[in-house]
């Protein structure tokens, strides 16, 4: 969902880039990786379990979600806040509801692979900014995306639902 963005943004960027799960353009995206002279650089991790996904959220210095698709709300975020981690992510359907952009990481045009690249090398290269966002998105999942917050919320809207 938008890993090619991603792959071309990091180009000549100092990083490592640990990509979990698997998709439908898997041999695609292996292949560009090797045109791109990524391959020391990029990692296949596969579909893993939800201990390792936890580790690999633990291990990561920020969190990409570049998709170019809609997104209902975007999953992947929220857990890597849960865990403290920046997100820098396209701008793609119901990510603004929970990224707050230049608090808990980057909000990004769809398809801006300029930016992309910018903000993923502003934190590759401030530990003291990548600190503050992860403690700011740590802080916003424990305030508005816990389970109880989250009950109050549809219930509300359940409530709302049947009063009309």
């Amino acid at each position: 969902k938008g890993l090619q963005d991603l792959l071309q943004a990091i180009v000549e960027l100092p990083c490592e880039l640990r990509v979990c799960g698997t998709g439908t353009y898997e041999t695609e995206i292996r292949a560009m990786v090797g045109k791109l002279d990524l391959c020391q650089d990029v990692s296949f991790l596969g579909k893993i379990d939800q201990e390792m996904l936890y580790k690999e959220y633990k291990d990561a210095r920020l969190v990409v979600m570049p998709s170019l698709i809609f997104e209902s709300f975007g999953n992947v975020g929220i857990e890597a806040m849960s865990h403290g981690r920046p997100v820098v992510a396209y701008d793609a359907g119901g990510v603004r509801e929970w990224l707050r952009d230049g608090v808990t990481g980057y909000l990004v045009p769809r398809g801006r692979r300029d930016l992309l690249r910018e903000r993923i090398s502003e934190l590759l290269n401030d530990p003291i900014l990548v600190k503050r966002m992860a403690l700011a998105a740590r802080q916003v999942c424990e305030q508005e995306f816990n389970r109880d917050v989250y009950k109050e919320r549809l219930l509300r809207l359940y409530n709302t639902v049947l009063s009309s």
